[in-house]
């Protein structure tokens, strides 16, 4: 974690995502989704993370983004009007992050 963003590698690449690029943070058994939008995003694959690691990896990036994650049976179940509220939600927080 940086200051402002993230660094995902993997085997091919490297990217930075600013946090504040992160529309929703899902999760299930086996990946974190990051989604940048509706219809994009990256998949961590939790065993990728450290054991050790993981839950300051979770509690750090909620921190960082503004929004806690949400559990998902897997991609198909995903309710779109929730996550739009979540997204809704999430802008509130930065606003009022802002103002102070």
């Amino acid at each position: 974690f940086l200051e402002k963003e993230i660094k995902i590698t993997s085997d091919k690449s490297t990217i930075s995502l600013e946090y504040t690029q992160i529309y929703d943070l899902l999760e299930d058994n086996d990946y974190f989704f990051l989604f940048l939008n509706s219809y994009a995003g990256y998949m961590i694959p939790k065993k990728s993370i450290h054991p050790a690691n993981l839950e300051h990896f979770t509690s750090s990036l909620e921190e960082r983004i503004g929004l806690k994650r949400h559990r998902v049976t897997g991609l198909l179940t995903l309710n779109v009007r929730a996550r739009l509220q979540r997204r809704k939600a999430r802008k509130q927080r930065f606003q009022n992050k802002s103002e102070y």
